[in-house]
């Protein structure tokens, strides 16, 4: 914008509405006489300014503060809150199509005045109701329809435990899309693992225990929490379906091998010197 120079009477060009001087030459020459006035003591003119919202005249502490405004109550309503809202009352809003929105819960359009501008929807009543709101899916095991909240439609595909270990019960061992020849491994311990990434107790790597997998196939479901694998015969690579039993705790499972232990001991003949 151009804008006339208060002390060399230049035009002068500017982004800044609030600019007065066209350099720092006539801000200093500016300053000066606002200090000469001061010294001469006729303070009057320097101190003095007009309200831009009443019209009255006011009296200002040093020469150099550009206030506008007398009062709090004049400056209120140039501010940007209360800006808003007069354009709010006039219907500014209302004119704007970038402005327009429409409910995604009850379909009613508003004009969203956020500074943001990214609402969804008109009420907080509307906000709560679609945050509550149920969807009807058709579980992928079974076919039947069942509801959830609508956060969850796109991760959700089954509608209970049993329907998603029947579904991904035939992902398991060679059956599994993500089965490759190589995928078997053995670890220090002496347990077999396969690669797995879809499975619930897979590793960073993506392995899962053999034994859990042939364990989970013949119950039809996957392990609790806290659920453990036992091998029968104590050979922790004979993964055969007899060879497994699922024990409800890793307590129950040590109070096995206690028991286990405690035979074998008893079952030895003792020697006596």
């Amino acid at each position: 914008m151009l804008k006339t120079c208060e002390i060399c009477q230049e035009t002068f060009e500017t982004y800044r509405k609030e600019a007065r001087y066209c350099g720092m030459k006539c801000v200093g020459e500016a300053r000066r006489r606002g200090i000469l006035a001061v010294r001469e003591k006729s303070p009057e003119e320097a101190f003095m300014r007009i309200c831009a919202n009443c019209g009255k005249t006011f009296r200002v502490s040093k020469p150099s503060i550009q206030q506008k405004y007398c009062s709090t109550a004049c400056s209120a309503p140039h501010s940007l809150p209360n800006a808003r809202k007069a354009l709010r009352e006039i219907g500014f809003y209302h004119t704007q199509d970038h402005y327009r929105r429409t409910c995604q819960q009850c379909g009613t359009e508003f004009f969203d005045t956020a500074r943001r501008g990214n609402r969804r929807f008109c009420s907080r009543e509307c906000a709560g109701a679609a945050r509550n709101t149920r969807v009807t899916l058709f579980c992928q095991s079974c076919g039947r329809p069942y509801t959830v909240k609508r956060y969850a439609v796109p991760i959700s595909k089954f509608c209970s435990y049993d329907c998603t270990a029947a579904g991904y019960r035939l992902r398991t061992g060679p059956l599994s899309p993500k089965w490759s020849p190589g995928s078997r491994s053995r670890t220090g311990e002496g347990y077999i693992r396969i690669v797995a990434h879809w499975h619930p107790r897979a590793s960073k790597s993506g392995h899962v225990s053999e034994h859990i997998l042939v364990a989970e196939e013949s119950l039809g479901r996957f392990l609790r929490r806290g659920e453990v694998v036992h091998h029968i015969n104590g050979i922790k690579d004979d993964n055969r379906p007899e060879n497994l039993m699922v024990l409800p705790s890793q307590s129950a499972h040590m109070r096995l091998h206690i028991a286990e232990r405690r035979a074998m001991r008893l079952s030895k003949p003792s020697t006596v010197n």
